[in-house]
């Protein structure tokens, strides 16, 4: 829709605003059976996604499933499960200064909603907050990335088969047309990309006092401590690093391993590299996904040579395709600050392994940076564990494991300052896209309060002083 005429879009926005206010007295009853029939849809449609990213990314099917339509499924199905009593209002309770009082918490739809969704997971990132959405009882308009023209054409097929055009729409178009929406007055805005882009989509909210839901990203790192099983931690780390061709936000960004078992785990990093991507060419590779497009594709390539040039060593040899938007898995080793490829989010597949000599040191260098969306620590050593967990600021924390947070609806999914903010998937997200509005009844004719109103003489400034002196 990158031609989409500005009467067409205002057409379209008037109507999710008309039925905003019928979206939200809807019931739990009601949202299930439209989050049901999304369900109903996206599985009809699984192989279509799988080719569909076939055809932006050359992902592997199964990489599809489950990094996409999996992570879509369980989503739906945890907020059916769940959505009648995330609506139930929540009763509080009372101080006894207001005795007779019953107060609780309501949980009311924001509105209309805008979803901004990136380019690395389309369906997942577009289809899990509208599903957050949905159960919240919002209407919303979604805006996939135009650099996964397949992707996004299909998700406008699964909205416009699934939910009525009045309930969720989806827009297409590129930069300008961003810019276009991000004037509408939305009553929310869920946006996943880049922190750059992230303050953008913030100053625009901040005009029409917009809540917003930033999804951003940053350097993730794994800490890998002396101790540990080298070659089951390099296996888990290769592999978060390199699914989607590195394009994951909270993927391995850089190691950080101790000074003791470096050359250990650069050797089983090769290893885990050389076995789970064999070489040859691009096209024999078909698990391997590739960059998004020749633009990211000749990013990495910079990144790869500044790093290089400033005394950066390659572990692996560099084999690419950048017409074919192909970049093998790439090690460096000897890198340090000054280099971009430790200095920007790499994005890509690129894995650059720092060392470290003591815990208190590792400790120092990951609180002096910006606050990750993610932080993996693989260690033996629970007091360890528990200072990384307790004294370094993240998104998520997660010990000996890569990026499992993310699966697990229970948990909330979110970064922090630079990595983002607000939370996403299952109650949590109901909750980004929903008001918790204080409500409170006073049922008795008389109460308290009536002794606190001026004129102010000795009982009231008695009263006062009770109050604080006893009552919390």
């Amino acid at each position: 829709m990158e031609n989409q005429n500005q009467t067409e879009l205002t057409t379209r926005f008037s109507a999710l605003q008309a039925n905003a206010p019928h979206m939200a007295q809807t019931t739990a009853s009601e949202r299930r059976a439209m989050l049901k029939k999304l369900l109903a849809v996206v599985l009809a449609h699984r192989v279509d996604i799988q080719t569909a990213m076939n055809a932006d990314y050359g992902r592997h099917a199964i990489e599809t499933d489950l990094a996409e339509t999996w992570l879509v499924v369980k989503e739906i199905k945890f907020a059916m499960r769940h959505l009648a009593h995330w609506m139930r209002p929540k009763r509080v309770p009372t101080s006894v200064a207001f005795f007779g009082a019953r107060a609780q918490i309501n949980f009311e739809a924001k509105g209309v909603a805008l979803i901004i969704s990136p380019w690395n997971f389309p369906f997942n990132l577009s289809l899990s907050p509208l599903v957050s959405a949905i159960a919240a009882g919002t209407t919303v308009l979604i805006k996939p990335s135009e650099f996964t023209p397949h992707s996004s054409a299909l998700i406008k097929a699964i909205v416009d088969e699934a939910l009525p055009p009045n309930v969720a729409f989806v827009a297409e178009g590129g930069l300008a047309f961003s810019k276009t929406l991000l004037t509408l007055p939305f009553n929310h805005i869920f946006f996943t990309g880049s922190p750059a882009v992230g303050s953008v989509v913030m100053k625009a909210a901040a005009d029409n006092l917009a809540s917003v839901t930033l999804e951003l990203g940053g350097k993730s790192p794994s800490v890998v401590d002396a101790g540990v099983n080298v070659a089951k931690v390099a296996r888990q780390i290769v592999f978060s690093k390199f699914t989607n061709s590195g394009q994951v936000c909270i993927a391995t960004d850089f190691v950080l391993v101790h000074e003791k078992i470096k050359n250990q785990f650069l050797a089983e990093v090769n290893v885990a590299v050389a076995s789970m991507y064999p070489k040859g060419t691009a096209s024999q590779k078909p698990e391997y996904a590739r960059v998004v497009d020749k633009r990211h594709a000749l990013r990495i390539k910079s990144l790869i040579e500044d790093a290089v040039e400033k005394g950066a060593q390659l572990s692996t040899a560099l084999d690419a395709d950048f017409e074919e938007r192909y970049i093998s898995p790439i090690v460096l080793t000897n890198v340090h600050d000054e280099m971009n490829v430790m200095r920007d989010e790499i994005f890509g597949p690129i894995l650059p392994i720092k060392t470290f000599t003591n815990h208190e040191e590792v400790l120092a260098d990951l609180q002096k940076g910006d606050k990750p969306l993610a932080l993996h620590v693989f260690t033996t050593n629970q007091k360890f564990a528990e200072n990384v967990v307790n004294r370094v600021s993240a998104g998520a924390v997660v010990v000996n494991e890569s990026f499992i947070h993310h699966f697990n609806s229970h948990l909330p999914f979110g970064g922090i300052n630079h990595s983002g903010m607000g939370k996403s998937h299952g109650h949590f997200g109901f909750l980004e896209f929903s008001n918790q509005k204080a409500v409170v009844v006073q049922w008795l004719p008389w109460h308290i309060s009536a002794l606190l109103r001026p004129p102010y003489g000795k009982l009231s400034k008695a009263l006062s002083n009770f109050l604080i002196k006893y009552i919390s």
